[in-house]
């Protein structure tokens, strides 16, 4: 949208954005420079503006929706006279990424999209919080009411004013002029010095880290309600140890960057502008959201190198999510059916899209990364360049055969494809190359088992030709429907790397006395797969549902050179377990699970034999 002609409505006139064919090619291609980078933000700053506009029409249908705040039309005005006396302070705001998920969620509010019990008003008032900041920012004299939520004000870029009360307090009235900012809440009426953080004011705090002359500064905000792309959140305001914590290890991660990674060093300053540090406590997180350009969600990393990664990772997202604004790669095909090898659940096309760009980067950062690091982290560097290189070829043949690319699409995945053919002929150590193998046909078979439905008929077709001892008959057609079976996690994978690139550390974890951990998956991670057979084929027996337990037995007896009934078990799970379910509803004898997958896997290999 174009800025504003003096005035106090809101802008009437649209930019057409186009996306230079040499920038699309570059995007394609890796990390790009600062000006690409401005192409997809200037796109993003007007779908922005859009955004807000569309808000500011539908509460103009809805003129009961702001409750005891004034009219939204008030704080657009302010918005435009901090826009008309500093545009480029109006854009830091607006363009704050907790502003676009929060103007995302109300629209959907709105049209009907989605519900929440946050009253409706206090997720409206957000906009007379950041028309406040701006105003604030700009010096544009000013008054509006603005929400308290969780016993505070939220100023989008600036920080937090807590309201001195002990009454809970809905709404407050912010004036800004030349004696500063002066606030009134119930009969508590202050003047708030916005420089330092006091007990009244937190301020959003950022950190610089600079090396080799390139600097990255980013906010790092623990306060924003919207934070978290979510609903609203309380603050959880980092401890200044916690933060200074957080403030080394960037440090840490971005000397690897530029030293190692110059080009994703200098798109990573060009394009992340907000950390969100996230309570690790529901596990490991690194996220980005096409609503909130240019931030990134963290839990603590373990290591400076661990964080360089998902930096590089997650501004590749943030790229795409600007790209899909102005081209369209994948037409339909919105149904998660897509196998992705880094998650347990099916994509759609373009989340499966998504991993590959992202995971596409990550195989050419440890392909610089294991050259460079010291010997502590080369053997780790190693595995994670293999590992995601297998990942990223079997998602692109996936891609292969997904519906609904475009032409656009289609190049988009051909350029994918020659970055890691240029990183298929790099030695890697046999071993681990072997742990790859091992570990990626073990995570594919579980989502087979997870999420792949056979044909009913079909099954118990399967299962009467096994009674009366013929040959197993035709192969069952597949549906994917998500969680059709539980599958849980097994330990195996996170042994057998561990084992490969740690040996210490699993000796230690593996000596423990009373360990926990399935014999089985022990056993198979020390290599003894004669005897991880027999503890999965118990399994099997006490347990038939034991998915993981058939799959471990599938990777034993490939291991020990048995591939027919290995390649049933591995490659049609879901048919073997479903079959041997239909058995033992059919008859009361015991089902050997190995003699099956044998005369399984016998019919798989006359399908997969080639004609003549």
């Amino acid at each position: 949208m174009t800025r504003q002609e003096p005035g106090t409505g809101p802008p009437n006139g649209l930019d057409r954005h186009t996306l230079p064919s040499e920038v699309f090619h570059a995007l394609c291609a890796g990390p790009v420079p600062p000006e690409s980078l401005a192409v997809l933000r200037s796109a993003e700053y007007s779908r922005r503006k859009l955004l807000l506009r569309t808000l500011l029409d539908l509460l103009a249908d809805a003129p009961d929706a702001a409750g005891p705040l004034t009219g939204p039309e008030d704080a657009w005005r302010v918005l435009a006279l901090a826009d008309r006396r500093a545009p480029e302070i109006a854009e830091d705001v607006l363009m704050y990424p907790t502003v676009g998920v929060w103007a995302a969620r109300v629209v959907a509010r709105l049209i009907g999209a989605e519900t929440s019990p946050t009253p409706l008003w206090t997720e409206i008032g957000y906009l007379h919080s950041l028309a406040a900041a701006a105003a604030i920012r700009a010096n544009v004299p000013c008054a509006v009411r603005v929400p308290v939520l969780y016993g505070a004000i939220n100023l989008p870029t600036l920080g937090q004013l807590r309201v001195p009360t002990d009454f809970p307090v809905g709404t407050a009235e912010l004036a800004h002029g030349a004696d500063g900012v002066r606030l009134r809440a119930g009969s508590v009426s202050l003047a708030f010095p916005l420089s330092g953080e006091t007990f009244l004011f937190r301020p959003t705090r950022s950190h610089t880290s600079t090396w080799r002359g390139l600097a990255l500064r980013v906010r790092v905000d623990d306060t924003d309600p919207y934070r978290e792309y979510s609903s609203a959140l309380p603050p959880a305001r980092l401890g200044g140890s916690e933060f200074a914590e957080w403030g080394k290890l960037l440090d840490e991660a971005w000397r690897i960057l530029t030293e190692r990674h110059s080009a994703y060093a200098a798109e990573i300053a060009a394009c992340l502008n907000t950390l969100v540090p996230t309570d690790p406590a529901g596990g490991l997180v690194a996220a980005s959201a096409s609503s909130a350009f240019g931030a990134v969600l963290l839990s603590p990393k373990a290591s400076a190198p661990h964080l360089a990664e998902t930096l590089v990772h997650e501004i590749q997202h943030a790229k795409l999510n600007a790209l899909l604004g102005l081209v369209v790669l994948v037409k339909g095909a919105r149904d998660p059916v897509c196998y992705a090898p880094w998650l347990d659940e099916p994509r759609p096309s373009t989340g499966l899209l998504h991993g590959v760009y992202a995971f596409t980067s990550v195989v050419e950062f440890y392909r610089t990364q294991r050259a460079q690091a010291d010997q502590a982290e080369a053997r780790a560097a190693q595995f994670l360049f293999a590992y995601r290189r297998a990942q990223v070829r079997e998602a692109l043949a996936e891609l292969a055969r997904a519906p609904g690319l475009t032409e656009l699409g289609r190049s988009f995945v051909a350029v994918a494809g020659d970055r890691i053919a240029r990183c298929a002929a790099d030695p890697v150590d046999a071993d681990l190359l072997d742990v790859v193998t091992e570990v990626t046909a073990d995570h594919r078979a579980g989502w087979l088992l997870r999420h792949r439905r056979p044909d009913d008929r079909a099954i118990h077709e399967l299962a009467s030709a096994w009674l009366r001892g013929h040959p197993a008959p035709r192969l069952p057609e597949f549906a994917v429907t998500p969680n059709q079976r539980r599958v849980h996690h097994a330990a195996r994978a996170t042994l057998l790397e561990t084992n490969a690139v740690a040996p210490t550390e699993f000796a230690q974890l593996a000596s423990r006395e009373h360990t926990r951990l399935p014999r089985g998956d022990l056993a198979y991670a020390q290599g003894d797969h004669t005897a991880a057979a027999a503890a999965y084929t118990e399994r099997i027996a006490a347990d038939p549902a034991d998915g993981q337990a058939w799959i471990g037995l599938g990777l034993c007896l490939r291991a020990r050179g048995e591939a027919v009934p290995a390649r049933a078990l591995l490659e049609l799970p879901d048919v073997t377990v479903a079959v041997h379910e239909r058995l033992r509803g059919l008859t009361a004898a015991e089902v050997d699970p190995i003699p099956l997958a044998r005369w399984l896997g016998e019919r798989l290999q006359v399908v997969s034999r080639p004609a003549g």
